[in-house]
């Protein structure tokens, strides 16, 4: 007979408090896990180099040479995230490609708004 003790990983793992998380676990670890990121910001710097390294076919991926820093990468989410609330959910990635790309977000976010 094998037996496991999988308690000592339940300690840090998080647990929905609220009943509206129940049946959303994936919106529920998407929101901890995103307030854990912010909170630490050193945490951040091993997702920035990969976002920054990312390329695919030679063709850079996610962010651009604009994006330099962790301050940078949050202003530009939080200007990306304004700009797509104006526009119609199905709206093509082609239409807003280039408003994108200047302000430092490449190919990789979706295909849609």
């Amino acid at each position: 007979v094998l037996e496991l003790d999988f308690e000592p990983f339940n300690a840090s793992f998080p647990r929905p408090t609220l009943s509206k998380y129940i049946g959303n676990g994936v919106e529920f670890l998407n929101r901890h896990l995103s307030a854990k990121l912010f909170h630490d910001k050193e945490s951040l710097h091993p997702l920035l180099a990969f976002l920054k390294v990312h390329c695919h076919k030679g063709k850079n991926m996610m962010l651009n040479d604009r994006i330099r820093n962790l301050d940078s990468l949050q202003y530009v989410l939080r200007k990306a995230e304004e700009f797509l609330s104006t526009l119609k959910p199905d709206t093509p990635y082609s239409e807003f490609e280039h408003k994108f790309q200047e302000i430092g977000l490449e190919r990789g976010w979706g295909d849609t708004a």
